[in-house]
C-alpha cells in the first residue's frame, strides 16, 4: 500500500511529490473556484458560513517549506474572500465564516501540524474557527457532523470535507453517505482513492476481503466479480476494475454528481490514484472540471470522451482505457465530436418530447468529461449542422450561437447526420 507520510523525531519533513503537489493545486484552486460561485448568491450579506474538513491533514509543512493540505485550505479561503470583495460589486465586503477541522491520527505528524499552526499568523485562531484533533477520521465523523449542523440551525450545513487517505479503504463510502445525509445534503467530499493500486493487487485472501468489505461497495460490486474481470479481460484490467467501482462509490455514496480523475503517478508506478469528486450540486462538479480544464496537465482520464465516460466495453478498441488523455485542447476537440454523435444516437429515444438544457446537465453531465460550457458547446454545434432545434424557454425564436439553462433543445424532425436504421444525409454545412 502506499507509504503513509512520516515527520520523524528529528523534525524531519517527506518531499512533496509531483502528482501530490498537483492534487494540492487542484484543492487550492477549486475551493477559491467554488467560494467565488457561493459568494455569488449572497449579494446584501456581510458573511457566508461554511465548514471545511481535512480528515487526514499531516504534519503541515513538506520537506522544503511547501505549505501542507491545512495551510492550503487556509490560505485559499483568505484568497477568495480577497478576490470576492475586490471583483464583486458588494455594498459591504462578505466576511467567510470559516471553521476549519484539521484531523490527524500520527502522533509525529499531529505533534508537527500543532506546532506549525501555532508558529503561524492563524495562531490565535485555534479553538475558535480552527480545530486540531488528534483522533482516526472515523472516531471524530460524527462530532464534526454534529457541531456543523449547530452552526447551521436552518439547514444550512454547507461543507466540504477532504479526504485524503493514503490508500483506498480507510473512508468508508456508507459513512459519507451518512455524512452527507445528516448535512442535509449541502456537503461535498474531495476523495483520494488508489483505485489502480486496489487493481493491481487485488485478490482473494481474507486479510482484502476484509478490506473490501469495508469499503462499503461490496452489495454493489461483489469483489468475486472484479477477481472474474481481472482474470478474463483483454484489456487494461486496472480500467476495467475503476470502470465497476466508480459508479459503485457514487451509488453507496448517493452522491448527484461526481467526477473520478487520475492524478498521474510519479515515475510511471502503479500508484496513481482517482481524485473523487462526490457534490450535491452541478454547479459544484462543474467548478471542479473548469479547475481541470484550466490546469490542463497531470490530470488524466481513462475511458471514453464521449457519452457512457466510465463504461467497460471490452469489445470496443480501447485506446482510451489503455493510455487516457490529458485535459488539454485535442482532448476538447474529440470530446466535442464524439460527445455530439453519442447525444444524437439517443436523443430521440430519451427525449422524444425534447428538454431543457439545464435538466440534460444534469441527467448526463456525469457520463462525460464535459463541463457545462462543452456541452453548451456541442449543442450549439449541432443546433448549427440542422441536427437540434434549440428554443427559448417559453418558445421563442430558434438560437443556433448560445444557448441558456431554460433553452429547450429537441430532435430535428430532418436531421442531416443518419441515426441508426436511417439512410445518410448531406450535412448543409458540408457545401
Amino acid at each position: 500500500m502506499p507509504a503513509e507520510f512520516k515527520w520523524g523525531k528529528d523534525g524531519s519533513r517527506p518531499d512533496l511529490e509531483p502528482h501530490s503537489a498537483t492534487k494540492l493545486e487542484v484543492l487550492h484552486d477549486y475551493i477559491v473556484e467554488y467560494l467565488k460561485i457561493l459568494a455569488s448568491n449572497t449579494m446584501g450579506k456581510e458573511e457566508f458560513k461554511i465548514t471545511f474538513v481535512d480528515a487526514f491533514a499531516g504534519g503541515g509543512f513538506y520537506s522544503k517549506g511547501e505549505d501542507g493540505s491545512p495551510f492550503i485550505f487556509l490560505k485559499a479561503v483568505r484568497e477568495a474572500e480577497a478576490i470576492i470583495n475586490t471583483s464583486q460589486n458588494r455594498r459591504k465586503p462578505l466576511k467567510i465564516d470559516a471553521h476549519f477541522y484539521f484531523v490527524e491520527k500520527s502522533a509525529l505528524n499531529f505533534k508537527c501540524l500543532a506546532e506549525s499552526i501555532k508558529l503561524s499568523e492563524w495562531s490565535s485562531e485555534i479553538d475558535k474557527t480552527i480545530f486540531l484533533q488528534h483522533a482516526s477520521f472515523q472516531n471524530v465523523a460524527n462530532e464534526i457532523v454534529a457541531r456543523t449542523q449547530a452552526r447551521h440551525p436552518k439547514g444550512g450545513s454547507r461543507a466540504i470535507f477532504f479526504l485524503d487517505q493514503c490508500g483506498w479503504a480507510e473512508v468508508n463510502a456508507k459513512l459519507i453517505a451518512g455524512m452527507a445525509q445528516n448535512l442535509n445534503y449541502k456537503a461535498e467530499f474531495i476523495l483520494n482513492f488508489a483505485c489502480e493500486w486496489l487493481a493491481t493487487y487485488m485478490n482473494g485472501d481474507e486479510k482484502f476481503i476484509k478490506a473490501y468489505d469495508g469499503l462499503g461497495i461490496h452489495d454493489l460490486v461483489p469483489l468475486s466479480e472484479l477477481l472474474k474481470l481481472k482474470e478474463e479481460t483483454n484489456c487494461d484490467y486496472r480500467y476495467a476494475i475503476a470502470a465497476k467501482i466508480g459508479p459503485a462509490l457514487k451509488a453507496a455514496t448517493h452522491a448527484a454528481f461526481f467526477s473520478p480523475f487520475y492524478v498521474e503517478p510519479a515515475n510511471g508506478n502503479n500508484h496513481g490514484y482517482w481524485l473523487v469528486h462526490l457534490a450535491p450540486r452541478l454547479r459544484a462538479r462543474n467548478a471542479m472540471m473548469d479547475v481541470y480544464y484550466k490546469k490542463q496537465t497531470h490530470i488524466r482520464a481513462f475511458g471514453n470522451t464521449g457519452l457512457r465516460m466510465l463504461a467497460f466495453l471490452p469489445d470496443v478498441e480501447p485506446t482510451g482505457h489503455l493510455t487516457g488523455f490529458n485535459f488539454d485542447n485535442e482532448t476538447l476537440l474529440r470530446a466535442k465530436k464524439h460527445l455530439g454523435a453519442d447525444l444524437l444516437k439517443e436523443f430521440r429515444q430519451l427525449y422524444p418530447h425534447g428538454v431543457t438544457f439545464q435538466q440534460l446537465c444534469k441527467d448526463r453531465i456525469n457520463d462525460t468529461i464535459a463541463n457545462v460550457s462543452l456541452l453548451g458547446e456541442t449543442v450549439i454545434l449541432l443546433a448549427q449542422q440542422g441536427e437540434l432545434n434549440v428554443n427559448g424557454p417559453n418558445g421563442g425564436t430558434k438560437r443556433s450561437d448560445m444557448i441558456e439553462d431554460g433553452d429547450r433543445i429537441q430532435m430535428n424532425p430532418a436531421p442531416f447526420l443518419a441515426l441508426p436504421g436511417e439512410p445518410p444525409r448531406k450535412n448543409k454545412l458540408s457545401n
